[in-house]
């Protein structure tokens, strides 16, 4: 697993466009947007943990409603 994780910044762009629906095609829609992927740095050593943890509660949970299902 990598410390750094990546957004996907995206911004719809309306100042100074002239619409955004073809004036010959009113079905026909537009939009221009403004890209920028943005990094994030952190630290995931506890991620694993969390997910053991959750796959632990999951497995017990699911033992829990097979068994009520077919045992009661």
């Amino acid at each position: 697993m990598s410390n750094t994780g990546y957004f996907l910044y995206v911004d719809g762009q309306h100042n100074g466009i002239d619409g955004m629906i073809d004036k010959k095609d009113p079905e026909v829609g537009w939009m221009k947007f403004n890209t920028a992927i943005i990094p994030y740095f952190g630290e995931s050593s506890w991620v694993e943990g969390i997910l053991m943890s959750w796959l632990v509660i999951s497995l017990k949970e699911h033992t829990l409603i097979w068994n009520f299902a077919f045992y009661r």
